[in-house]
């Protein structure tokens, strides 16, 4: 509530699961649970950006974060994966990524990933040896 008091612009709400759907361990069990990110949603006003990341890899997702009223929904491995999911996503609502981490050299090559990312990534332990 401060940080809006203060005149925050935005808010990123970054998961290590899936953002759509993530619900806290605490609350997974109580009927009237709602994933996290809509919890941010209803709490901060809607003049506030809410931006999303976290296991985007579909256009499903994507619209359901929308339908939450998340404003960007932010991308890490997927836009590395597959940097034109924004364009896929836009032709096709129904796009889904098939190319999932671990990524193949070849895979990482074919989107080019240069090589000192390439070994970020491995230490990330994402890309298949």
């Amino acid at each position: 509530k401060w940080l809006v008091e203060d005149g925050i612009d935005f808010v990123s709400v970054s998961m290590f699961s899936h953002s759509p759907t993530h619900v806290t361990p605490k609350h997974a069990d109580k009927p009237d649970a709602k994933p996290l990110i809509q919890v941010f949603r209803d709490a901060i006003p809607k003049d506030v950006v809410v931006m999303s990341c976290g296991g985007i890899q579909s256009g499903h997702d994507v619209q359901t974060l929308m339908d939450m009223g998340v404003d960007v929904a932010v991308m890490g491995k997927t836009a590395i994966g597959t940097p034109d999911f924004p364009k896929k996503v836009q032709e096709d609502s129904d796009y889904k990524v098939t190319d999932l981490p671990p990524w193949s050299m070849a895979h990482l090559e074919s989107v080019d990933v240069t090589p000192p990312f390439v070994e970020f990534l491995r230490a990330m332990r994402v890309v298949a040896e």
